[in-house]
């Protein structure tokens, strides 16, 4: 049985994730996802606690992308387009090109957590607030992300592969990019990484 002091305690700590969360940015690349990118515009402005900026990377799109996107950024403020020159490749590197382009445009605003978010997600209100309290609660927790689930797949079958390789590239970059999902990163760098967090499925 928890005494009044113990329910004051917890309830103090759930109003202080609540107004004071831990300042974030997001970026997201995209290339031609017309077909994705409002459903994941949809989730990130609904969510419970909004980052301070999030710069959508149109990556040369040929598709709606860009005017999809731009009716968004005209009502939020905290939104941001920005248009790079189309390109014939579709690598990884193209993307980290994409990633880096957002991340200069956010790295002198004042965030505790960078966020990569692919342009074909979508997740409920409370998801990033999840990841933002796993930071909170691990001091030393320096990447957080979730298994995903979509027609017949699961990632949580990867999860083993996933942190290797995420260490691998937690090392190479200064912010961290996982498996494709919507990952968040201390931007600290430190020498280690620590654990991954993940949400039940």
């Amino acid at each position: 049985m928890t005494n009044s002091l113990e329910r004051s305690g917890a309830l103090e700590m759930q109003m202080d994730k609540t107004l004071n969360p831990i300042p974030y940015v997001l970026i997201t690349p995209a290339r031609n996802e017309e077909r994705f990118i409002e459903k994941l515009i949809e989730s990130v402005i609904h969510q419970t606690v909004l980052p301070e900026k999030w710069v959508i990377v149109n990556d040369g799109s040929t598709d709606a992308t860009a005017s999809i996107v731009s009716r968004y950024v005209e009502k939020y403020d905290w939104m941001e387009l920005l248009n790079l020159s189309p390109r014939r490749d579709r690598s990884f590197a193209a993307k980290v090109h994409a990633f880096n382009a957002g991340f200069a445009r956010v790295k002198n605003l004042e965030f505790e957590v960078v966020g990569n978010l692919d342009s074909d997600l979508s997740f409920e209100a409370d998801y990033l607030e999840f990841l933002l309290n796993k930071f909170r609660e691990d001091a030393s927790l320096g990447v957080a992300g979730t298994i995903f689930r979509e027609e017949g797949y699961s990632s949580a079958t990867t999860v083993l592969k996933v942190r290797t390789t995420l260490q691998v590239v937690a090392n190479y970059f200064d912010v961290g990019v996982s498996n494709g999902l919507a990952d968040t990163s201390r931007t600290r760098r430190e020498e280690s990484i620590g654990s991954q967090s993940q949400r039940p499925a």
